[in-house]
């Protein structure tokens, strides 16, 4: 083409965009975790059990503060033979 100019490549049409609201990369994430949670569990409000050695230190940090009856006590309230979640700790061990 002599003398002529090369248009540039059109844009996409913003209005024939998908008209779905954007999701930040940290929310994306969540709403996968989730639905794996559900699909796993069949709960998507599962919580993974806390670890021993959590559970132990939070038990020893509680005995420090409070005395042995109150370690005790907050053990008895751990249902039978079911792990707690790190929050079920926290709330059994404040």
């Amino acid at each position: 083409m002599p003398g002529g100019s090369v248009a540039p490549p059109a844009l996409p049409d913003p209005r024939d965009a998908d008209l779905t609201p954007k999701v930040k990369a940290k929310d994306r994430r969540a709403i996968e975790q989730e639905e794996s949670r559900k699909k796993k569990h069949g709960d998507a409000d599962y919580e993974e059990p806390a670890s021993d050695k959590y559970a132990k230190w939070k038990a020893e940090e509680l005995q420090k503060r409070q005395g042995k009856d109150a370690r005790r006590s907050a053990h008895d309230k751990k249902r039978d033979g079911l792990d707690r979640s790190k929050k079920q700790l926290d709330d059994d061990y404040e």
